[in-house]
């Protein structure tokens, strides 16, 4: 389950990063300009938007995990 989560959270990370949609691929999506060389520049970060909706899928596979494991247990207590 962990490794589906991974799986999942690194398909998605290119599509936040360049801000395509669902229904776009990477490669149609337009790329933003990148920004001049600056020692000072801040690091780089999600926007928030990018940002909440990757913590609530988070907490969704958690708690879909947590669901998929009671159910397994229950399964394997009532079926032996």
């Amino acid at each position: 389950m962990r490794k589906l989560k991974m799986m999942l959270c690194v398909m998605m990370l290119p599509l936040v990063v360049v801000g395509c949609t669902s229904k776009q691929s990477v490669s149609q999506c337009v790329k933003p300009p990148r920004p001049p060389g600056v020692d000072n520049a801040a690091s780089p970060r999600l926007a928030d938007t990018a940002e909440r909706d990757y913590f609530t899928l988070r907490e969704r596979l958690i708690t879909m995990q947590k669901q998929l494991e009671g159910t397994q247990k229950y399964i394997n207590e009532q079926c032996r």
